[in-house]
């Protein structure tokens, strides 16, 4: 993947679908992020997803978040691995105030080479594990979980996080959506505000991802 005029293109027409008007800074700002991802020796520990899908698979992927955050918000990525939705979406939406959690140091240590190349002042990184005490002392109007925790154990986790009105979203694939989709009973303290069901161009499966309120 290559900040080509092809791929320049096509991240800003599937980010116009998604509501996104993208400045060139923004798209100028991902392309680096992924040259920083894949130009590293960690970054082959950072993500299995081959470079020529980082388009479709990492940045539109993790975009599809950005329509249930709030404008102004707080919010904390848990597991956030390589930045994988955090940074990505703190750059489509510079308004937010971004907190990545990683029990990986390897990982930190990646994402603080990230914020200070990017310039995203904005962004908070904290190496702890997502059952860290100290994270109950902390406030967020939002939590994002894309891939670390099982959904069911992230909303357990969201409910002794998470102040009342505040929101989860969850990633869901196809072994993952089912259970917990047919399950809600399972997600006490919480209802159900929107599921939104997505196909990422050159790929063709079905995800979807999901907000749920803390009541």
């Amino acid at each position: 993947m290559t900040a080509d005029n092809g791929n320049r293109e096509k991240l800003k027409k599937h980010a116009e679908m998604l509501g996104l008007e993208l400045p060139d800074r923004s798209i100028d700002m991902f392309f680096k992020f992924m040259d920083l991802v894949y130009g590293m020796e960690s970054g082959r520990r950072l993500t299995a997803v081959p470079r020529d899908e980082a388009i479709s698979r990492h940045i539109l992927d993790s975009l599809q978040a950005v329509s249930f955050i709030p404008k102004e918000n707080r919010v904390v990525d848990i597991g956030t691995g390589g930045g994988f939705p955090g940074i990505l979406i703190s750059i489509a939406r510079p308004d937010l105030t971004m907190t990545l959690v990683d029990r990986s140091k390897n990982a930190c240590r990646f994402l603080s080479l990230a914020k200070k190349e990017l310039g995203m002042d904005r962004i908070e990184i904290l190496q702890l594990d997502a059952k860290a005490r100290i994270l109950r002392t902390k406030s967020w109007n939002v939590m994002i979980g894309r891939a670390s925790l099982k959904p069911l154990e992230m909303v357990k986790l969201a409910n002794e996080i998470l102040k009342p009105k505040a929101k989860l979203v969850l990633y869901l694939g196809k072994n993952t959506a089912p259970v917990f989709l047919s399950d809600r009973e399972k997600i006490n303290g919480f209802h159900m505000e929107e599921i939104k069901e997505y196909i990422l161009p050159d790929d063709g499966i079905k995800r979807w991802i999901c907000c749920i309120e803390k009541d």
